[in-house]
């Protein structure tokens, strides 16, 4: 299991694990890594505060051609970036906040990536 695997159980069950955040999160992505899992970060933002500005920000930071549908407690994200007629839909669900649903989608998406 990768780290995002293990952040994406993680924050599907209501937890926030900073280190392992710190782990999961390309770094590549934005000038430095703790912007976005820190208690003033992105990630953090996303799942503690419910921001959807955060979501946004760190949505933008990592998942170029994405786009996005955030509804009261999901969140939908397509790709289509790299064939237009063909692409995939990635969906987060959180009672918690739409934000959270947000999170639980970048996250899916950044796996999808990976494989």
């Amino acid at each position: 299991m990768t780290a995002l695997q293990e952040l994406l159980e993680k924050v599907e069950a209501g937890k926030w694990d900073t280190k392992l955040a710190l782990k999961a999160l390309p770094e590549s992505h934005v000038s430095d890594a703790h912007e976005w899992v820190d208690p003033i970060g992105w990630a953090s933002r996303a799942f503690h505060n419910g921001s959807l500005d955060a979501a946004k920000a760190l949505h933008e930071a990592v998942l170029t051609g994405f786009r996005f549908v955030i509804t009261v407690n999901g969140a939908s994200l397509y790709d289509h970036a790299k064939d237009k007629t063909k692409g995939y839909l990635i969906e987060g669900i959180s009672d918690a906040s739409p934000a959270r649903a947000w999170l639980i989608a970048i996250i899916k998406a950044l796996i999808a990536q990976e494989q």
